[in-house]
């Protein structure tokens, strides 16, 4: 099941795999878990308003982690974003 992980930025180093600019410290950054050749795992981080459901084409399961970590409001926001983005082939577990 792939693992997402949603927190606040620590810095500004991170970038984002989709638009490929930095990731702001303090803004909201989501991880996508991606298990690379060699038997690692690399996490992507993208920005809140660059992940879509196409980073999710073909997931049939995600795990949602980091969400207790947020304000209310942002709590909140990214949950929405991922309900909207869920459907019945791609369940959300928060």
């Amino acid at each position: 099941m792939p693992l997402i992980q949603v927190t606040y930025s620590p810095s500004n180093r991170s970038c984002c795999r989709n638009c490929y600019e930095k990731i702001a410290e303090n803004t909201i950054r989501i991880g996508y878990y991606v298990k690379k050749g060699g038997g690692y795992t690399n996490i992507q981080w993208y920005h809140e308003k660059c992940f879509t459901k196409a980073n999710l084409w073909g997931v049939t399961d995600i795990e949602l982690t980091g969400l207790e970590e947020l304000s209310g409001q942002d709590r909140l926001r990214v949950k929405e974003k991922f309900e909207a983005i869920q459907s019945k082939k791609n369940p959300v577990k928060f």
